[in-house]
């Protein structure tokens, strides 16, 4: 897919999280406080490798999607994002890969 980008803009867009891994909503205290957004230019990027880039606040319970803008992409990057809540950090979610087509016109996003 090639996207637009206006100053290597890129927006980043993942589900929110209610439940535990096995479904059962998240009890009262241990609800997701924010998400960690992380990037590596490598194309297997893990926690391992990636660096850490913006922990990205939960504004409202009642919202169902998160997006972060990325202003500066140099190079092909991969990116991940993990939910954070009292327990600690959940495993990562799905990357997405993403490389600057030529010049800033355009960026091409390889799931």
């Amino acid at each position: 897919m090639v996207f637009p980008a206006s100053g290597w803009a890129l927006s980043l867009q993942w589900d929110t999280v209610s439940t535990d891994s096995s479904g059962v909503p998240l009890s009262l205290g241990n609800e997701v406080t924010g998400y960690r957004v992380y990037g590596c230019q490598s194309n297997s990027c893990t926690p391992t490798n990636g660096v850490f880039i913006a922990l990205v606040p939960v504004d409202s319970p009642q919202l169902t999607t998160k997006k972060f803008d990325i202003t500066t992409l140099p190079k092909p990057q991969t990116y991940f994002v993990t939910a954070v809540n009292l327990s600690g950090e959940s495993v990562p979610s799905n990357t997405v890969r993403v490389t600057p087509a030529d010049g800033p016109k355009n960026l091409v996003v390889i799931p």
